[in-house]
């Protein structure tokens, strides 16, 4: 087990390179980059460029946004928040560089802005330079190569990091730029280069390029030249269909055909300025399975998986002192999950969630996607016209059928008794109680008759002329109850249906997820619906049916809206707090702690409706919330051991709270964490980005209730409130009493609006 220390204490070796001269020195002519000493022609050919470093003293940075300085390690999330970091040296107040995220699983505003000085661009451009010349000795023997990039120019692609890095690369190789869709083209460039500098080539480009060329070309086979490299830089999350790196090795392979161990995987982020590779140096073999990237070691990595302490080895977050990042001058801590060995190689687990979370909410990978449908699994949203001039009667739009009423309720009756669901929920949620509670919430609101299931169906489509008569819907990976009300109203009338199986958080592959055990059940009940496979996803070329369901957050509505061109419906952002008093508190009954409990762990927090903050309206003594954080530990102790990920992630958002003044109750060893804040001047910034985290608003300051949920804007749909507690005056948020935030009603509306009463673009909020 490696030793945890300060993370301080891991860097203190690196203040000997506080000097940008020395630095500057040290990566050209000191650095035993990767393994082994590097030839001297690039090295000298840098080491003449002109850059202004003697009075640079010491690593300087300036965080615009927030006007202070982090005493350890700098969250990459920072480059996200609104005003992004402005960058600067003592010599220069101006930025010379500014690069973005790629944006390929978020939306625009939620991109990264990675800004650079003058020289922090200049190391930038040293250190990438230097690592790449190494990668070309190390797996070839030499650097005479010479390049071809799918990935776009500079003029193209202006705030990429990537694109920028290639252009570095042209200074000193020669490289010709490739149509990554014309693989006409792209064969021509390769054999010109070939037959002109008979050298072997490198070829670079993102994932996503190589997959859809591929893709495009169909049979065809594109052959490097003997001794040539593949340098792939990841990236397929939302621009091209889901392929796993073993796979995607073995593409690249024989449409290449080139060796696996001549592909080079390079790990890099706008927010840095060093890049890790994963290559096979030259006369040795090593399995996929085997490699690891590795940072030249001008780079320090560590892991983090509790938000104070550090190791140099173990499973993690990835925390990186880029000492060629000058102008940051302390460790970046990613989003990145990898097991670190000792002598600073790592292998990428996955990512660590700490996005926002937005309940029952999908990804924009999760819908759309460029995989070729059979026709059975396609879509079409082309939407017939509504004459508004004769509005049949509810019965004719709706074509409710007693009969199929009774299959649902009978259905949804069952569920409560399955025993598999019951076991297949205790391993989602990671807990028999947590199981208990959903099963229980979701038999509360089931309807007990035809008659009340048919009142539930005109309430979903009141005020319709018109009804779709093909339906489509992908619900989300958080959990299986989220599209079940929307389902069983739909499968009441006369409508074909299709739905998108989700890959339910917390199942695994060989037990059958609860979503698998609530179809199956549906089927044997004499309901028609088609399940369409997990990898599904909607593009622009899946025709079919006449209006989709989303279950997904505001984002990721607008990013996937090109692809529809029909009838959309979609619940969007939705946030559920719980409101109690001072009063509550120092009464509190074993009801009251439990309901509370209940409205904010109830689905492991995955659900829309479970409360995402606890608002106490008076000053409560901390001593108080600390014997309920035991409460809850105790009450939900059959909790499953937490995973590395999920600790690391945990202790990410941990970390994210404490900057902004919240106080942590509790050790690592809770599996349930409490963050305690006594005044802030944003709600929204409070919301925990994590599950099992439960964070409390101890308002000393008696504000208003309505001014204080303002910063929420529009997002807030649900509150659960004591009786001690003055309703607020909010239009259109329901309240519901203590302990019932997650026990919604069957009756035809999400958060009391009907459910497609209208369009997306009038009720995605």
């Amino acid at each position: 087990m490696p030793q945890k220390k300060p993370i301080e204490q891991i860097f203190t070796k690196a203040t000997s390179l506080s000097s940008a001269t020395l630095l500057w020195n040290y990566i050209i002519n000191t650095v035993d980059c990767f393994a082994q000493p590097l030839s001297s022609t690039l090295l000298k050919q840098l080491a003449t460029v002109d850059i202004r470093v003697e009075n640079s003293s010491k690593p300087y940075w300036e965080l615009i946004s927030e006007g202070v300085k982090p005493d350890k390690y700098l969250p990459i999330r920072k480059f996200r928040s609104q005003n992004p970091i402005s960058l600067a040296t003592p010599e220069t107040s101006e930025t010379q560089l500014v690069f973005q995220s790629s944006g390929t699983t978020t939306s625009a505003h939620l991109r990264s802005k990675s800004g650079f000085s003058g020289q922090g661009a200049d190391f930038y451009r040293l250190a990438c330079l230097k690592s790449f010349e190494a990668v070309l000795r190390l797996t070839s023997g030499h650097e005479d190569f010479v390049g071809i990039s799918v990935v776009p120019t500079v003029n193209q692609w202006p705030d990429s990091s990537l694109a920028r890095m290639v252009h570095w690369f042209s200074e000193f190789w020669p490289i010709e730029y490739a149509d990554y869709l014309d693989a006409d083209s792209l064969l021509n460039i390769i054999k010109g280069c070939h037959e002109t500098t008979k050298k072997p080539v490198f070829l670079f480009g993102t994932a996503f390029h190589f997959i859809d060329m591929i893709d495009q070309a169909g049979l065809r086979k594109i052959p490097l030249p003997e001794g040539s490299l593949i340098f792939e830089t990841g990236g397929t999350k939302g621009r091209t269909r889901t392929v796993h790196r073993p796979e995607l090795y073995q593409m690249l392979s024989s449409f290449f055909v080139t060796p696996i161990d001549k592909i080079v995987s390079e790990y890099g982020m706008c927010e840095l300025s060093s890049q890790a590779y994963d290559f096979v140096p030259l006369g040795k073999t090593k399995s996929l399975a085997d490699r690891t990237f590795k940072f030249p070691n001008w780079c320090m990595p560590m892991v983090m998986d509790d938000p104070s302490m550090a190791s140099e080895s173990g499973i993690g977050a990835l925390t990186l002192w880029d000492t060629a990042r000058i102008d940051i001058g302390i460790p970046i801590q990613t989003e990145d999950l990898v097991h670190l060995n000792s002598d600073g190689s790592f292998q990428l687990l996955g990512r660590i969630e700490t996005a926002p979370l937005k309940g029952c909410s999908l990804k924009v990978d999760e819908v759309k996607g460029q995989i070729e449908q059979n026709e059975g699994a396609q879509i079409s949203l082309a939407r017939e016209g509504i004459n508004l001039t004769a509005i049949p009667s509810i019965d004719l739009i709706l074509g409710f059928s007693p009969e199929k009423s009774a299959k649902v309720l009978q259905w949804l009756q069952g569920l409560t008794k399955n025993l598999h669901l019951f076991d297949a929920l205790k391993k989602e949620l990671g807990s028999p109680t947590l199981a208990e509670w959903a099963i229980h919430d979701f038999s509360c609101g089931i309807p007990l008759s035809n008659a009340a299931m048919k009142i539930a169906a005109e309430k979903a489509f009141e005020g319709r002329t018109k009804i779709e008569s093909s339906w489509m819907i992908i619900p989300p990976s958080s959990h299986s109850f989220a599209a079940i009300h929307a389902l069983a109203i739909l499968c009441c009338i006369d409508v074909r249906i299709k739905i998108r199986r989700p890959n339910i958080r917390g199942a695994t592959p060989e037990q059958s997820s609860s979503f698998d055990i609530m179809m199956n059940d549906a089927q044997k009940c004499g309901i028609t619906v088609d399940v369409l496979p997990t990898d599904w996803r909607l593009t622009s070329k899946t025709p079919s049916n006449d209006a989709i369901l989303f279950f997904g957050s505001n984002e990721t509505i607008e990013s996937i809206s090109t692809y529809c061109t029909g009838t959309r419906y979609g619940m969007g952002n939705a946030i559920s707090i719980s409101v109690t008093t001072e009063k509550d508190w120092t009464h509190k009954s074993e009801d009251f702690t439990v309901n509370l409990i209940r409205d904010h762990f109830a689905l492991r927090q995955r659900g829309c409706m479970a409360g995402r903050l606890a608002i106490i309206i008076g000053n409560v003594d901390l001593e108080l919330i600390r014997t309920f954080h035991q409460d809850v530990n105790l009450l939900l102790d059959d909790l499953d051991s937490l995973s590395k990920q999920d600790k690391s992630g945990r202790a990410l958002e941990i970390v994210r709270l404490s900057q902004l003044g919240g106080k942590w109750i509790g050790d690592s060893t809770n599996k349930i964490t409490t963050v305690v804040f006594q005044d802030s001047p944003f709600i929204s910034e409070m919301l925990p980005r994590h599950e099992l985290v439960f964070v409390v608003f101890n308002s000393p300051n008696h504000f208003g209730l309505t001014s204080l949920l303002h910063d929420l804007n529009g997002d807030l749909k649900q509150i659960s409130m004591s009786q001690n507690v003055v309703p607020p005056k909010l239009t259109s948020i329901k309240t519901v009493p203590l302990g019932c935030l997650n026990s919604p009603v069957l009756d035809g509306t999400h958060f009391g609006k009907s459910y497609f009463a209208s369009e997306l673009s009038e009720n995605s909020n």
